[in-house]
């Protein structure tokens, strides 16, 4: 069942845990965004990337293109061990790029579950290669 919640800035129902509609969200946000084709809101520089490992099953929780100078992508941990299975045999390039990675446990607020993720950051003149890169080892 799919929850309504009606947005905190200007009373609109959104869709399941989300406090703010999709307008009032692009308003708030740091980045420039952009609605991806799987219909999230994510950073312009990072739809490429996102809609790619989304298409080929991969799932993440966060995203930024811009995270202390780096670009940031949160993974479901399961969906990240996939990735670097892939990567590592595929891509010395990828593989270097993505080495630095940290694992996170999370607490979901509403069921007291913790959730595993993984995210990698790497450096923003970085992206182009690994755009690049997923690209040469077929994730599209």
């Amino acid at each position: 069942m799919v929850e309504f919640n009606d947005c905190d800035d200007c009373g609109v129902p959104c869709y399941g845990r989300r406090l703010f509609c999709k307008q009032c969200l692009y308003k708030r946000s740091v980045h420039p965004q952009v609605e991806s084709r799987h219909g999230y809101l994510v950073d312009e520089k990072l739809i490429n990337v996102l809609d790619w490992l989304w298409d080929m099953g991969f799932s993440t929780l966060n995203s930024c293109q811009n995270n202390h100078g780096k670009i940031w992508i949160e993974f479901e941990s399961d969906s990240f061990y996939e990735f670097m299975d892939i990567v590592d045999i595929k891509s010395f390039k990828l593989n270097k790029i993505v080495r630095q990675f940290e694992i996170q446990k999370h607490e979901d607020d509403e069921d007291d579950e913790s959730i595993e993720s993984v995210s990698i950051r790497f450096p923003k003149k970085h992206l182009g290669c690994f755009e690049r890169e997923l690209l040469k080892i077929n994730f599209i």
